[in-house]
């Protein structure tokens, strides 16, 4: 059976804003999980970490007055919503994978060790396609997305769409920034991929057949050059130089 696990980039002020169930708490400063563990927060894990695509990618991290609106976004970007926020200290951090994460966290679930659990993702904070592009393997887990945050629609909606809709997740009707796996369209795009898989098989079949017939070719031609050979020498008459 199934079960549902929940990471949240960015922690939330209040523990009553973490959904229900596990969940880990992804945030560049570890001061932020204190107000969350005091509060008494169930199933909560928590991981001081700036997410990237790479494992020890660089990655300026802008700190802002409000930390919500930390991240990756310059303040120049920032500006065309927000004309009045203030310069931000910058900070170097090296990146993790979201995937490493998720694989030291489910060894501590032993509930979930012997299942296969599904992934729900809420990015409040940094850039949601470098915690997406670091899955790897938990991408096929992913049934969820969700993008918390202030002008999420100008700064993110767009290019996650993207990103989600050629993975087959689709819209969640009653909440603008959600997006859930649609079975359908997961069936068609794996559809897709196997129609795909199967052309390059038989591309790879015939690469190989005509490999044969040239081989084969080949080894008439010597067996012929061989066989004549034999013939001259056998023609050729005693004593002759």
């Amino acid at each position: 059976m199934d079960h549902l696990i929940s990471v949240v980039v960015g922690a939330p002020s209040l523990a009553s804003h973490l959904p229900i169930g596990p969940v880990l708490v992804i945030d560049a400063k570890a001061s932020r999980f204190e107000v969350l563990r005091a509060s008494g927060a169930d199933d909560l894990s928590c991981a001081e970490a700036v997410l990237t695509e790479q494992t020890d990618e660089l990655v300026q991290w802008h700190c802002y007055a409000d930390h919500r609106l930390d991240g990756v976004l310059p303040v120049d970007q920032l500006r065309t919503v927000f004309p009045n926020i203030t310069d931000p200290e910058i900070v170097t951090f090296s990146g993790q994978r979201l995937d490493g994460l998720l694989d030291a966290w489910q060894q501590e679930l032993t509930s979930f060790r012997a299942t296969t659990p599904l992934l729900q993702l809420i990015v409040r904070q940094g850039s949601p396609l470098a915690a997406l592009g670091g899955l790897g393997l938990w991408e096929r887990r992913l049934q969820r997305v969700r993008l918390i945050g202030f002008a999420a629609d100008q700064l993110w909606r767009p290019v996650l769409e993207s990103w989600l809709h050629e993975r087959g997740f689709a819209s969640v009707a009653d909440q603008p920034f959600a997006w859930e796996r649609d079975p359908l369209v997961l069936s068609r795009l794996e559809c897709q991929e196997l129609i795909l898989e199967r052309n390059q098989m038989e591309r790879r079949v015939m690469d190989l057949e005509n490999r044969m017939a040239h081989i084969n070719q080949e080894l008439d031609e010597i067996t012929a050059m061989l066989d004549g050979s034999e013939y001259l020498v056998a023609a050729t008459p005693e004593g002759s130089s």
